[in-house]
């Protein structure tokens, strides 16, 4: 239930931000480097999601809330989904986008996850990227894929 209402809060969130803004102009920037991140554990716990009968495993929004949301506060959240077709999806594409951590050498990072859908609905994870924005870069408006010293 808790997933349910930080993707509400998320979708309310980026509702609020006018198409036409660059407030958050980060946000729209896809990095230049980042790190693949190892998909077996992580769709391990999405295996055992399914075996558990929970309902985060049939929704790719959910499903990465679930794994990638942690308790982090931030000062901006960017959700963005791409599906490969309107009705019936069984592929697509979340960019998950945090800003303003409340960390001194983090200051966001950067989510690019690609799942599939399996015959009993449930989804997995074909790919994961993640970035780092660091206060102390050279570029602290440029990801990195390192994490941040």
């Amino acid at each position: 239930m808790k997933g349910l209402y930080v993707l509400g809060a998320a979708l309310l969130l980026a509702a609020c931000v006018p198409s036409g803004s660059n407030t958050f102009g980060h946000l729209q920037s896809v990095p230049q480097s980042w790190a693949t991140l190892d998909v077996k554990e992580l769709n391990e716990q999405v295996a055992a999601g399914v075996v558990a009968k929970e309902a985060w495993p049939r929704s790719p929004l959910q499903l990465v809330l679930h794994l990638f949301g942690g308790d982090v506060e931030v000062q901006s959240l960017s959700l963005k989904e791409m599906k490969n077709r309107s009705e019936g999806a069984d592929a697509t594409k979340i960019v998950w986008i945090r800003g303003g951590f409340l960390d001194d050498s983090v200051s966001g990072d950067w989510h690019e996850v690609d799942l599939r859908r399996l015959a009993d609905g449930s989804w997995r994870i074909n790919s994961a990227r993640i970035a780092y924005r660091c206060r102390r870069a050279t570029n602290p408006d440029e990801y990195q894929n390192k994490l941040c010293p």
